[in-house]
Parts: C-alpha cells; sequence; structure tokens
C-alpha cells in the first residue's frame, strides 16, 4: 500500500490514532481522498467505526470537508448517527462547516435514520439543532414518527409526540399513518403512548384501505387488538378494498384468539361481510369460509412456513368458531366474554395450550 492516502483510511479504520497523527503531517496525503468503489473517507470510516480520538484528530485537520459522501451518498454523520456514536456526533455538530441535514438516498437524513435506529439521545440531540429539519421526510414521505414508530425505541416516539413540529397524522408511502406503522409492529406502548395523543387518528387507513385495527388483527399482535377494541373511536368492523372485514384478516390466517376477542367484544361485527376479488377461488367468501379455504391454498411467497402450517391446523377451528356465532351469537358470545373477564381474566391474559390449539375441529365450537 504505497499510497500514503490510502494508509490514513486504513489508519482511520483500524483506530490507529499515531499512524494517523504520522500521516497527516504528511503534505502528499489528501484527507478527502475516498477509496475506489465505495468512495468511503478517512473521517467517514472512523466514524463507523466509532473511534472517538480518530475523528477528533481528523475534524481538527483545516482540509476535512466533513460533508463528503460515499458512492451510496451516505455523509460521515449519517452514519455517526445511524450506528449510534453519541460522543462523534456532539463532537460533530460543533464543527463550522458540518451540514448536520445532508441526506442519503432515498432522502433519508441523519434524524430520521437515528429515529428509525431508536437513538433517542442523538434524536434529542438534533431536535435542539436549528440546522436540522425536523419536519423532513424522504422520497417516500416516511417522516420522523413513520421512521420511529417502525423502529424499537418508545424513547424516540415519546420525544416526537412531545415536539410541537411534529405532525402525528402525516401520510407516508401508500397513505400509511405513524399509528398504522405502530399498530403493525405490536409495540403495546407505543400504541398506547399515540391513543392518549390528542387529535391521533387511529382509524387512518392505506391506499388498500386497510385500517391500523386491520394491520393488528392480520399480524395477530392480541395485545394490541385487546387496546383497540376498548377504545370506541375505532371502527373495528372498517373493509378494505376487497371487502375484507379485520375479522376476514385474523380467520383466512388462523388467528383464533384474535377471532374470539373481536366476536367477544360484541361491537356490531358483520361475520357474513363478502370478499370482492379478482380470484374466482377468494372472492365473495365470508370470514368463516376464508377460514376454511386458506389451509388449502398453495402458501403465498410472504407466508413463513410455520404460519402456513398453523393456519391448515387453526383454519378449520375458526371456521367452526364463526359458524356457531351465526347460529346462536348470544350463547358464543356469553360464552367468549366468560373467557374474557367475568371469571378475572382479561383480553392480555394468558390462555392455556388447549384453549388456543384445540385438538378436535369436530365439535362447533372449542372455548375451553
Amino acid at each position: 500500500m504505497n499510497n500514503p492516502s490510502q494508509q490514513l483510511v486504513h489508519a482511520a479504520f483500524h483506530g490507529q490514532l499515531d499512524e494517523v497523527k504520522t500521516l497527516l503531517e504528511n503534505p502528499s496525503v489528501d484527507v478527502n481522498w475516498q477509496l475506489p468503489g465505495n468512495a468511503c473517507t478517512a473521517l467517514f470510516v472512523a466514524c463507523q467505526q466509532g473511534h472517538y480520538e480518530v475523528v477528533e484528530l481528523l475534524l481538527a485537520d483545516p482540509g476535512t470537508n466533513p460533508n463528503v459522501a460515499n458512492s451510496s451518498d451516505t455523509t460521515s454523520f449519517f452514519m455517526a448517527c445511524q450506528n449510534g456514536h453519541l460522543d462523534i456526533v456532539v463532537l460533530m455538530l460543533a464543527h463550522p462547516r458540518l451540514d448536520p441535514d445532508v441526506p442519503r438516498a432515498p432522502g433519508t437524513t441523519p434524524f430520521l435514520i437515528a429515529c428509525h435506529k431508536g437513538h433517542a439521545s442523538i434524536v434529542s440531540l438534533l431536535q435542539d439543532d436549528p440546522r436540522v429539519d425536523v419536519t423532513r421526510a424522504d422520497n417516500d414521505g416516511y417522516c420522523a414518527l413513520s421512521m420511529a414508530t417502525q423502529g424499537p425505541s418508545r424513547d424516540v416516539v415519546r420525544l416526537l409526540l412531545a415536539d410541537p413540529r411534529i405532525a402525528v397524522n402525516r401520510l407516508a408511502h401508500k397513505g400509511a399513518t405513524p399509528f398504522y406503522f405502530a399498530c403493525c409492529q405490536g409495540d403495546t406502548r407505543v400504541v398506547a403512548m399515540m391513543l392518549a395523543f390528542p387529535g391521533i387518528d387511529v382509524n387512518g387507513f392505506i391506499e388498500s384501505e386497510e385500517s391500523p385495527f386491520n394491520a393488528a388483527c392480520y399480524c395477530g399482535h392480541e395485545p394490541v387488538v385487546a387496546m383497540l377494541l376498548a377504545d370506541p373511536r375505532v371502527d373495528i368492523n372498517k373493509q378494505n378494498s376487497e371487502r375484507c372485514s379485520p375479522l376476514h384478516q385474523a380467520a383466512q390466517n388462523g388467528r383464533l384468539r384474535v377471532v374470539q376477542m373481536i366476536l367477544a367484544s360484541g361491537r356490531g361485527v358483520i361475520t357474513q361481510c363478502r370478499t370482492v376479488t379478482a380470484d374466482p377461488h377468494e372472492n365473495n367468501k365470508t370470514a368463516a369460509e376464508w377460514a376454511r379455504l386458506v389451509g388449502t391454498l398453495p402458501k403465498y411467497d410472504y407466508m413463513k412456513p410455520e404460519i402456513y402450517e398453523l393456519t391448515k391446523v387453526l383454519g378449520p377451528v375458526v371456521a367452526d368458531l364463526l359458524d356457531a356465532y351465526e347460529r346462536d351469537q348470544p350463547a358464543v358470545k356469553h360464552q367468549l366474554q366468560c373467557l374474557e373477564g367475568i371469571h378475572g381474566r382479561s383480553f392480555l391474559s394468558p390462555r392455556p395450550h388447549h384453549t388456543l390449539f384445540p385438538t378436535t375441529t369436530t365439535t362447533p365450537v372449542v372455548l375451553c
């Protein structure tokens, strides 16, 4: 490796502080030199690896440009925010030439990636920096709250909800709201925080008219389903563009527990609505018919094998339950409500194995 500029990148990557010092004294070294291929600089790899002292040394060089991006349009500051290197973020924010709002493709800023990764301390710092536009979204419309509700941090969601500049119902790709993403993820604390926020749109749906409640039922997030059923603002009968209700969503995925919860809620569930699809095998089906059908269909590409196998087992059980509900709604509803709380248990209580996974489907309904 005869190129001293390349040696600088190598030394910075490995955190070799003394070697970096020596190379920076060499007048032939280009401190902003970029590796062939990925176009990473010494500052970029030092930020990536979290080598604070090397970053400090590089930023002290008057020739260093902190805004140089690599071949993926990613800056050193973006990498520090993405990897959660708080000390380096603080250091770089103090640099007079830093632009902390430079996005990478597809328009994701350092603030947005910090929100998505759940780096609450970094998010808080950037919220207080006037150079950072916290209202900015990426090219697909994903704003800070949309990114955070798809990530791992409740603390970031809490910070954003407390920021009056954040639009809590801002639409992203295909019309999804942050609350929709929260229900897809299934984090009950995030969902609870958002339900308590004034002005939150609990029924905002995407282009296919899937609502947050649809998403929770489809994914089988039982605690979230329970929270939404308990909120009178939530439309639990909202059908999507194929007239598939949340009950359909749960039934076609063999979500027996979710189906029990919906029926026990007694909130005017439409069990006989029929789907409208282009596929003649899937068209004009009730929730019960869907439950029986789905286990006989080929596995969808997006469906995990273990979920598909579970659906084949539980589909007929769900169908039996729905049929029994249609025949004698008051009696079945009463039995379900007994399961759900009259005897001191709630929607969130654990269930015995035989309740969730009955071993027989010969009887119309297996409740306990």
